[in-house]
């Protein structure tokens, strides 16, 4: 009887232990590849984005700004992303704004860093650990993906870049 009572205890604890960890070991271990999209409101303007992260830890992501339901700026980013625990960054390695790419100098990469409060199979909540902006992002439809052209000859030339940035740079995280 004594033991049958400690064995029922001892699995009732196994269950809420596991159980209770489930969650955070889901934001350490999911998927964070693919497509989302996000927009980040403030009283002048209107920021939307959409980031493909690939699985070899580059990614690239398209942002406009719009004010008074214009369109004031596009541009995109390329580099590098990875998470470790709770922690999510973003390395900008290349940006084009209007047909204009800029490689950064001497490695002086642009780190962003974040803290993940918030992960479901679609959905992300992130805050930023410099400005303190918490964005959500909401994975988008893979069919999407298909239209960007990771083989068009602006890609190739933006990847080729991106693999030596990768080789000679150091990225401390």
């Amino acid at each position: 009887m004594l033991f049958r009572s400690l064995l029922k205890i001892t699995l009732i604890l196994s269950t809420v232990l596991i159980s209770g960890c489930e969650y955070e070991t889901s934001v350490y271990t999911n998927d964070l590849t693919g497509l989302w999209s996000g927009q980040d409101t403030n009283e002048d303007q209107v920021h939307t984005f959409l980031s493909y992260r690939r699985e070899d830890g580059k990614y690239m992501s398209i942002h406009e700004i719009w004010e008074n339901d214009k369109r004031t700026l596009i541009y995109s980013e390329y580099g590098f992303w990875g998470q470790s625990g709770s922690k999510y960054w973003t390395i900008v390695a290349l940006v084009n704004k209007g047909g204009k790419i800029s490689i950064v100098k001497d490695c002086n990469l642009k780190i962003r860093r974040y803290k993940i409060l918030n992960f479901t199979s679609e959905s992300i909540t992130y805050k930023s650990a410099k400005t303190g902006t918490i964005f959500t992002v909401n994975r988008s439809s893979e069919d999407i993906v298909k239209s960007f052209d990771m083989n068009s000859d602006g890609h190739k030339f933006i990847y080729k870049k991106l693999e030596e940035i990768d080789a000679n740079c150091p990225k401390n995280i």
